[in-house]
């Protein structure tokens, strides 16, 4: 194995996957979300509740994510191979008496 410094550099290890049309789109945002704190800075009302509804769409989406990842790292280790049980009731892979039959379509 050669080392770090020996070892030849790919053109696409040296920039990240990001293209300019994206960088593009994400400064565009920011303009226009900067244009509408400022709207709401002096006093306009509509900027404030777009405002107001962004940032509770963030902090939903933040959250969401956190405690999912939350619940992955509590989940990691508990995951069990299915087994089969003698004393199933669907151990002999047929499905269980039905209480209603279903209807004849063909009336």
């Amino acid at each position: 194995m050669q080392p770090s410094s020996d070892q030849e550099i790919l053109r696409s290890d040296l920039l990240p996957k990001v293209s300019i049309r994206s960088l593009f789109v994400v400064t565009l945002a920011a303009a226009i979300l900067a244009a509408i704190a400022r709207s709401a800075d002096s006093g306009e009302t509509a900027a404030n509740a777009f405002l107001l509804a962004v940032g509770s769409l963030i902090t939903f989406f933040a959250l969401s994510s956190l405690l999912f990842f939350v619940a992955s790292v509590f989940d990691i280790g508990r995951r069990k191979e299915v087994t089969t049980d003698d004393t199933s009731s669907n151990v002999d892979q047929s499905l269980p008496p039905q209480i209603l039959q279903p209807r004849d379509r063909s009336v």
